[in-house]
C-alpha cells in the first residue's frame, strides 16, 4: 500500500486525502515520525479534514502528548 500511495502522491502531490491515507498506513506500520510529517501536510492542504485530525490525535496520544491529542480529537 505504501508504494501505491507514494506513486499516487507523486502524480498528485496536492491531494490531501492521499497524504492522509499514507499517514495512516505509516502509523499502522509504526512509523510515527513519517506519519506525523504526512498528516501535517494533509492538514495544511485541507484544514477541515476530520479524519486527519483523528489520525493526528492518535499519533500525539501515542507520543505522550495527551493535551494536544485531545485538541485534535475535538477538532
Amino acid at each position: 500500500a505504501r508504494d501505491h500511495y507514494g506513486r499516487a502522491i507523486k502524480a498528485s502531490p496536492d491531494s490531501a486525502f492521499l497524504q492522509r491515507d499514507l499517514a495512516d498506513v505509516e502509523r499502522q506500520l509504526g512509523n510515527g515520525e513519517r506519519a506525523r510529517t504526512l498528516i501535517d501536510r494533509a492538514l495544511a492542504l485541507d484544514p477541515q479534514d476530520a479524519r486527519a485530525y483523528a489520525i493526528r490525535g492518535e499519533l500525539r496520544e501515542a507520543a505522550g502528548e495527551p493535551d494536544a491529542a485531545l485538541a485534535d480529537y475535538r477538532r
